[in-house]
């Protein structure tokens, strides 16, 4: 918050910079009255500003856990790693394309295998990530309470085309290839359990990167919540600084991606303070 006035003898913020996340962020403009006039009056919230692509535009990458046996060398290598060095969970990323992919890679293939002190000890997996994906979810809050959880539908692949659940199975075929090829098929061991092909929608699982509920886009775009500058529309001083401004999430970890925004969106309010 920045720029102070007096309003009624309290102190108010001329500017006010949301950056709770994708899931915060509108959950917060949704108690403020700022959404779906219907979802807030179903809410019990007294709508002040009409704008309904709050919450709407939920997604994320979604992901496969391939698991597997592992093996006595294996956790050897992560003991004699771990006794020497920082050793992650994670230490290579695999990018590839599927056949419905639209740009460089639509998939991302990576080992998870845990040394003895890591939560994850004892797993070893092969995951398998959609990078593309079509599907769409949305968020709304319950009510006013700002203790209360908001609802949210991340609609995992939910594309009427089922382009998700397609790429995703191609990633499975394409790291069951990598897991039976040598000298990986030796440390990690076979499959549990051996036949995953038909469970994609039971088994599937979240890449830790949503985005999206409050998108960043034109003033023609009717579910656009922001400006290129992070500005809410349709009420002044209110800016949103974290995923929730992407409209579509980037083929990659969102980590980066978010400190680029939060610099962006802070050049720009600076920006605005010099009159420039």
């Amino acid at each position: 918050m920045s720029g102070w006035s007096e309003v009624h003898g309290l102190s108010v913020a001329e500017k006010v910079v949301l950056s709770a996340g994708a899931y915060g962020s509108p959950a917060i403009l949704q108690r403020s009255g700022i959404g779906d006039p219907a979802d807030l009056r179903a809410a019990g919230i007294a709508p002040l500003v009409d704008l309904p692509g709050v919450g709407r535009n939920l997604h994320d990458h979604p992901i496969v856990e391939l698991e597997f046996a592992g093996s006595e060398r294996l956790r050897q290598l992560l003991v004699e790693s771990a006794s020497a060095r920082f050793t992650p969970e994670e230490q290579t990323l695999g990018k590839l394309r599927s056949s419905r992919a639209t740009g460089p890679y639509d998939l991302h293939l990576f080992p998870v295998a845990a040394h003895p002190l890591s939560l994850l000890a004892g797993r070893v997996l092969l995951v398998v990530a959609a990078m593309e994906p079509r599907s769409r979810g949305w968020l709304r809050v319950a009510g006013a309470d700002p203790e209360a959880e908001p609802v949210i539908e991340h609609g995992y692949l939910s594309d009427p085309e089922g382009s998700d659940r397609a790429v995703l199975a191609e990633g499975i075929e394409r790291a069951r290839e990598l897991a039976a090829t040598e000298p990986l098929r030796a440390l990690i061991g076979d499959e549990i359990p051996p036949s995953l092909d038909h469970a994609i929608e039971q088994i599937h699982a979240h890449y830790y990167h949503p985005v999206g509920t409050c998108a960043m886009g034109a003033e023609a775009d009717p579910l656009a919540v922001c400006d290129g500058a992070g500005r809410v529309r349709g009420i002044e001083g209110v800016v949103v600084a974290d995923c929730s401004l992407m409209p579509v999430v980037p083929r990659a970890n969102t980590n980066l991606p978010a400190v680029i925004v939060g610099e962006r969106i802070a050049d720009a309010l600076l920006a605005g303070e010099r009159g420039e």
